[in-house]
């Protein structure tokens, strides 16, 4: 019975470990949110850290074209924090760059 269990338990960890991958190359594919990956990049060091740098800007302009109510969904995304962006202050990005702040 114990044989069973841990299998099941390491099948579980197994599929979660695969959703995990699968949501981060969601995260980091080419477009995200209407943003391109060269924005996401710019932008990374703004949304990183306990004390970020204002955002450039490079990620400013990058941002103007963004669906940045479509960032709310990724706020608590496991992936995100694995790439080492804070969610809470990607959703606060727009506001810095002078554009209208996202509805969370």
């Amino acid at each position: 019975m114990e044989l069973l269990w841990s299998t099941k338990l390491a099948l579980v960890m197994t599929v979660m470990i695969l959703f995990t991958c699968i949501n981060t190359d969601k995260v980091m594919g080419m477009t995200v949110c209407n943003m391109k990956q060269e924005g996401l990049d710019a932008c990374k060091p703004a949304v990183s850290g306990s004390n970020p740098p204002p955002p450039t800007p490079y990620c400013c302009d990058s941002s103007k074209g963004a669906d940045v109510n479509c960032f709310c969904k990724y706020k608590s995304s496991l992936a995100l924090k694995a790439m080492g962006i804070d969610g809470n202050q990607a959703t606060r990005l727009p506001g810095k760059c002078g554009l209208p702040p996202a509805n969370c």
